[in-house]
């Protein structure tokens, strides 16, 4: 299953402990929409999933740091997100 965490000024966030509004609800739509996407890729060879990493300094300027066992799983996951 993909690994999707967050970091929004210089802080990690948990969705879950979140107070309803509207970045809760931003982070959820990103998180919902990268494992419509990339959820289903797991590597084949070692039978890890890839991890994402969202980190900015606000909700709306985000961006991704893909992480991999290796460069296939990581090939993969940039071909679907692209």
């Amino acid at each position: 299953m993909l690994d999707i965490s967050f970091e929004v000024a210089g802080r990690k966030v948990d969705l879950g402990s979140m107070n309803p509004g509207l970045p809760r609800s931003i982070l959820g739509q990103i998180r919902d929409a990268l494992d419509e996407q990339v959820g289903e890729i797991t590597c084949t060879e070692h039978c890890c999933a890839p991890r994402i990493i969202c980190s900015g300094p606000s909700v709306v300027e985000l961006s991704m740091q893909l992480c991999g066992c290796c460069d296939q799983v990581l090939d993969d996951l940039e071909g679907r997100l692209h």
